[in-house]
This record gives C-alpha cells, structure tokens and sequence, in this order.
C-alpha cells in the first residue's frame, strides 16, 4: 500500500514539527512549508492525502491557500483541516465555506489530530 502524503503549513517551525512526529509516527509522508504561497510552490502532480494548514500566516494565509487549493485540478478534492488559535464561529464559518473539512483549535492533542487525520484519509 503506497505511502499517504500529508501537506503540513505553518509559519512556526515547531508545531511544523509536533504535526511531523505525530503523522510520521503514524506511518504518512510529510510535506513542509512555512507559508500558503510556499505551499503552492511545493505541490506535485500528485493529489495529496489531506492539508493542515494554519490560518494566520504570512504572505498567504491559510483562507487564501484553501480558496486556491479548491480551484487547483489536481488537489481540489483533497480534504483540508484548518487548524486556528482563534475561537470565534464566524471565523470557523468562513474556513468551513471556503472549503476546509474541519477546523481544529490549537493547541491540540496528538491523539485526537492523528483519529481525525486517519479518519480523512481512509
């Protein structure tokens, strides 16, 4: 069974990091990039598996990137969770509108990251 590929963004390099342990740990292939812009320039002609990405980030924040990753051809279908420090519903809707799968609030835990991404990947 092919490995599963995983794009992980967000501008700190340490929770980069902890998401990197924990789906590596996991048995999935990860991809880096610090921003959405650096995101697009990473992109293969491939589909990946799923996207993590943080909201607030320089260059390209993680709305941008959703929006242009749902009109990208190759990647449109891959599901996307947007992670977020921020707790207000309006900002959930708008991540959930323009396409994430699921918002998930920082910190999290390890366990429930990896039964989400397990569950979106399967």
């Amino acid at each position: 069974m092919p490995v599963k590929t995983i794009l992980v963004v967000d501008d700190s390099f340490l929770i980069r990091e902890v998401i990197r342990t924990i789906l590596e740990a996991h048995g999935f292939a990860v991809i880096e990039a610090n921003n959405g812009r650096d995101a697009l320039t990473k992109l293969s002609s491939n589909p990946l598996a799923l996207v993590i990405t943080d909201y607030n980030m320089p260059e390209m924040n993680g709305l941008e990137l959703i929006r242009v990753l749902k009109h990208h051809p190759l990647q449109r279908a891959v599901p996307i969770i947007m992670l977020t420090a921020e707790n207000r519903a309006s900002i959930e809707r708008r991540f959930l509108d323009a396409g994430a799968a699921i918002c998930l609030s920082k910190p999290f835990q390890a366990h429930e990251l990896a039964t989400i991404v397990y569950k979106m990947t399967a």
